[in-house]
């Protein structure tokens, strides 16, 4: 049996990968790994066992699963601010004042419905809390809680269509924090591709208006397959 040309290119490809399986992973440097032990000696966090650190992230990202409103304890809102760039005018003199946009995060306080605060008519009053900055500290805190956070903080929800498609094409979540999502937040259904980007998705929760049909404060559930 003769081999396709595309074959043929495969085989070259997985070859040579076994060959240099390492090549381009970057090892840690001298500098890491002492950083490294003297976080696991010093640090009153990372001494303790893996158990307990669990525990105690378990503490952190506590949430309970779903209410009878389709609320999720801990939702994370995802909304985007863009940059501004106005000329302002002081004693005369013109200048170009600048503030900074970008993507923010904030976990919304239980019994929110994500998809009315983060419309164009939102209630700006609701106490928002950051979300816990925990996988900035170092290297191993951000192996040990990025997905973990994402896992425990299931539901997600974006300000719009447009704000999801970009969060996911400039690759602000990793393969591994998508697929720990479970509960997303839409106003409508999302297409085949963004569905196959949350491969752990459960359900889709979309709102339906003030007054959903059948459903509880407008929203509507949609458990996928």
């Amino acid at each position: 049996m003769l081999e396709t040309p595309r074959k043929k290119v495969k085989r070259q490809r997985r070859a040579k990968f076994n060959a240099f399986p390492l090549k381009s992973i970057k090892r840690p440097n001298a500098e890491t790994r002492r950083k490294y032990n003297e976080n696991s000696t010093r640090s009153p966090l990372l001494r303790l066992p893996s158990e307990l650190r669990n525990r105690i992230y378990d503490y952190v990202f506590a949430g309970e699963s779903k209410t009878s409103q389709f609320f999720i304890n801990r939702t994370v809102l995802i909304n985007y601010q863009p940059w501004e760039h106005k000329w302002r005018q002081k004693n005369k003199v013109r200048f170009k004042e600048v503030k900074e946009g970008g993507f923010h995060s904030t976990i919304l306080p239980r019994g929110t419905n994500p998809l009315v605060t983060g419309s164009s008519t939102p209630n700006n009053n609701l106490p928002t809390t950051p979300p816990s900055q925990l996988f900035r500290v170092c290297k191993q805190l951000f192996h040990e809680t990025s997905i973990l956070s994402c896992r425990l903080v299931t539901a997600l929800c974006f300000e719009n269509e447009y704000v999801m498609n970009r969060y996911l094409k400039e690759g602000r979540i990793s393969l591994e924090q998508r697929q720990a999502i479970r509960v997303l937040f839409c106003h409508t259904m999302p297409c085949k591709t963004t569905l196959k980007k949350f491969s752990g998705l459960k359900e889709v929760i979309m709102w339906t208006g003030p007054k959903g049909f059948g459903q509880l404060g407008g929203l509507a559930r949609h458990r996928l397959k």
